[in-house]
């Protein structure tokens, strides 16, 4: 090779590498961090929806938590072909809350997310959440609003809050204000105020984190665009679910009574959110008023909404989301909704949408 060619050579490669310095540095890197337990089976797809993120300067920290199935050689095998993936096998189990920890502590990023590993973030999620985050210095946590898994149907029927004032309020009456999973984090903020997750809180372990960033004046909100799809596993036994509910009910009245230390914490969503409105001292007045106005008067929103369980002949469980005050629900297994028409002896009677027979459960 000649010398000019040499010296071309040379400039090329002095042009490419200011170009990916100039490239990361206007886009700041995002660590998203991945936990994994014998999940080798889904854990491909949610991969594949972060390596194919149409934003592409970020780490993803995989932990695997002890799998006894093939996850290991899974992520070998991902590992190899792309070098922004990370895997740190556990020898031993540790449960979900140390592992949100350990890749806090791993992370490099200047945001940090998460992926859980049965779970789909569409391709512009990191995009979009990076964008907005960097036009938006206040915001310290970015979320975006869900769908269940391979369905248009949104999970959450009081929707996560895409005003930050709005999402505080959420929480103090006891609503999720963001969805764990969906957030986007400020790793400076985050560090700076050792807000890391309650390992002695094993289960919905975000509520305390939240409360500890409201504590330090971060503000969170949610993107008002679906860029997660989200899987309901409803496996596990009625003493794990009753388990957060405790544990909500423990974070949620331990908040209202630092705001209201002489008035008990009410029962029902509209009642706190009423009590707020009519006694505020710490919020924008027309914020309450609009939020009481949409949630629990115009029927836009029904605050009944729960989840329930119904049984098809052949032993499977459908986990339905359910109206109380109308008998409306969403399934997951039909992908359609229907309304329950009568209850006798345990079961109920249900007419599914564009049916004329209804079914028994």
């Amino acid at each position: 090779m000649s010398y000019v060619k040499i010296f071309f050579v040379l400039i090329l490669s002095i042009l490419v590498s200011f170009g990916v310095f100039f490239l990361h540095k206007s886009t700041p890197k995002v660590s998203v961090i991945l936990l994994t337990h014998n999940r080798h089976d889904l854990l491909p797809r949610a991969l594949d929806s972060i390596l194919n993120q149409t934003y592409q300067n970020f780490e993803l920290i995989v932990i695997n938590d002890a799998s006894s199935d093939n996850t290991a050689e899974v992520l070998e095998n991902y590992r190899v072909k792309d070098k922004r993936v990370r895997v740190i096998n556990n020898e031993t189990n540790q449960g979900i809350v140390p592992n949100r920890n350990k890749g806090i502590f791993l992370s490099t990023g200047k945001y940090i997310t998460w992926q859980d590993d049965d779970d789909v973030s569409e391709p512009t999620r990191l995009e979009e959440q990076v964008r907005f985050l960097e036009k938006h210095n206040d915001i310290t946590i970015l979320g975006t609003q869900i769908s269940l898994l391979n369905s248009e149907r949104m999970i959450y029927l009081w929707p996560t809050e895409t005003d930050p004032e709005k999402a505080e309020i959420a929480f103090l009456i006891g609503r999720m204000p963001i969805v764990l999973t969906t957030g986007m984090w400020r790793a400076d903020f985050i560090k700076k105020h050792k807000i890391f997750f309650d390992e002695s809180v094993p289960l919905v372990e975000e509520f305390a984190i939240y409360d500890k960033l409201f504590a330090h004046g971060g503000k969170m909100m949610t993107l008002n665009k679906s860029l997660y799809q989200y899987r309901i596993h409803r496996t596990n036994p009625q003493q794990y679910y009753d388990k957060i509910m405790e544990i909500q009910s423990i974070i949620y009245k331990d908040r209202w009574k630092k705001f209201f230390p002489n008035f008990d914490f009410p029962e029902m969503t509209c009642e706190r959110l009423n009590y707020v409105r009519t006694h505020n001292r710490f919020f924008r007045q027309n914020l309450l008023d609009e939020m009481y106005m949409t949630h629990c008067k115009s029927g836009i929103y029904d605050p009944t909404y729960t989840h329930q369980k119904i049984v098809y002949e052949d032993g499977y469980e459908d986990h339905v989301i359910f109206s109380i005050n109308t008998g409306k629900f969403y399934s997951e297994r039909k992908k359609k909704g229907g309304k329950v028409i009568g209850k006798e002896k345990g079961k109920i009677k249900i007419l599914w949408n564009g049916e004329t027979t209804p079914q028994i459960y």
